[in-house]
């Protein structure tokens, strides 16, 4: 087993209050950077472009905590199947196992509710946080990919 690939199963939260995540925007995009490399280790010049275009298309959301990166949230609409947003979150090591994921990836889940699509997203098998916070904000999971080798 590689990856679990998940669909969300509650919609929109309406009683859910979500405070202090903020739409990206053009200068907030070195911060972005910055945090995301720390929290992946993903190259820097890879990530200014894909966080670039998230921020172009108004997908990329964040959470600060008195001026540090808590994490960040994405919700890709896609373009070729128009009932769905691919959605993820990533958060910063220090701000791990505080129930941050759960809250963005909730405020994504809802995001991708408002703008009229089923929300999924998926984890590799072995990212046991991810799975426990994509589990904890309403996903299942009924698929899977499995890497073979011949």
């Amino acid at each position: 087993l590689h990856t679990y690939l998940f669909t969300h199963q509650d919609g929109h939260t309406p009683g859910v209050e979500i405070e202090g995540i903020t739409t990206a925007v053009t200068t907030d995009l070195a911060k972005l950077v910055d945090a995301y490399h720390l929290a992946t280790g993903a190259p820097k010049d890879w990530l200014t472009s894909y966080l670039g275009n998230l921020i172009s298309r108004e997908e990329l959301f964040f959470l600060e905590d008195n001026g540090a990166i808590v994490g960040g949230c994405e919700v890709r609409k896609s373009e070729t199947n128009k009932q769905v947003a691919d959605v993820g979150m990533v958060v910063n090591p220090e701000f791990r196992k505080m129930g941050k994921g759960t809250l963005l990836l909730t405020y994504a889940a809802n995001q991708a509710s408002l703008a009229g699509r089923q929300a999924i997203c998926s984890c590799e098998a072995g990212n046991i946080g991810s799975r426990k916070a994509i589990e904890r904000t309403g996903f299942t999971t009924r698929h899977s990919l499995y890497r073979i080798s011949f």
